[in-house]
């Protein structure tokens, strides 16, 4: 038998992060100011909750929830809490030389829900790789942890790269009218229907039995799906929003605890803070605290 004679192909890699220089979770209080700073490497900062005010040498950007904002390398930027809230804000900054990259440069993009599970698993891999404290805006380099997780360098490095790749492709469709709509895209507005309806009644109570009927969907069907897709129940996914948002309200210093438990229907202010500990790993008192030692400038 004759030896076949296999081709094998280079691949074309239109986006290389080769370098990571930091990644940050940060939750700012009501009153962040930075004055600014430039470097030579890219920055892309994704606004999580809340608002965020983004200055550069030639604009001035109030960013939304769900919106991203690109720095090229050398570009000036400063940034600012907006209209007296707190915000929660992913930035992360490499080095890449690609030319591809240049499409980025001082891009402000609204980002479609899709993208944010890929931020997502970005922050949690490099949570379970990196040493990465909440309230240090001052940390100019990645610390590994001890027992990282295994590939986690570069599996951070693949996910900003398929992020990256598929704004790129989604621009392409747009340019030459392209659209498709898959079952996949189907099944993200279910989940994203749930999530909006959990959303708008996070100072109130609802049940399973109220979800099924906004989405006029059985029980079972929802549960399973929704944990499917995101790992967690709905009711836990609930709880989960209804912290974050307690979280932000501290941060604007307007109410009590118990002022917020209420507020956000939780009735027992010893349940909330066992629910707000849980979730947050603290309780409501040593997070309230912790934001008093926040640094507000790098």
């Amino acid at each position: 038998m004759e030896n076949s004679v296999f081709v094998s192909r280079d691949l074309n890699c239109i986006i290389d992060i080769t370098k990571m220089v930091t990644l940050h979770y940060f939750e700012f209080p009501q009153d962040y100011n930075f004055d600014g700073e430039r470097h030579n490497f890219w920055e892309l900062l994704y606004v999580d909750k809340g608002e965020f005010m983004v200055k550069t040498e030639h604009s001035q950007h109030i960013l939304k929830q769900g919106d991203a904002i690109f720095h090229q390398p050398n570009e000036f930027h400063s940034n600012h809490a907006y209209n007296s809230t707190g915000a929660n804000v992913f930035v992360i900054s490499f080095v890449c030389t690609s030319v591809a990259i240049n499409f980025f440069a001082k891009k402000v993009i609204s980002l479609e829900p899709k993208y944010k599970k890929i931020i997502m698993e970005l922050i949690e891999t490099g949570r379970e790789t990196y040493s990465l404290p909440i309230h240090n805006p001052n940390m100019k380099e990645l610390i590994l942890k001890q027992n990282s997780l295994i590939g986690g360098q570069q599996l951070i490095k693949l996910y900003l790269e398929q992020f990256l790749i598929l704004l790129l492709q989604e621009n392409n469709r747009k340019l030459y009218k392209k659209a498709y709509l898959d079952n996949k895209d189907f099944n993200d507005t279910l989940t994203d229907e749930i999530v909006s309806f959990l959303t708008a009644n996070i100072y109130n109570v609802i049940t399973m039995k109220d979800v099924c009927s906004h989405v006029n969907y059985g029980k079972t069907y929802i549960s399973c799906y929704f944990k499917n897709y995101t790992g967690k129940s709905i009711i836990e996914y609930y709880r989960i929003l209804k912290i974050t948002e307690a979280k932000r309200l501290i941060r604007e210093k307007k109410y009590t605890l118990t002022q917020i438990s209420d507020m956000l229907a939780f009735n027992d202010p010893h349940y909330f803070s066992r629910t707000f500990k849980k979730i947050v790993s603290t309780c409501p008192k040593e997070y309230m605290l912790m934001l008093e030692t926040y640094k507000t400038e790098k």
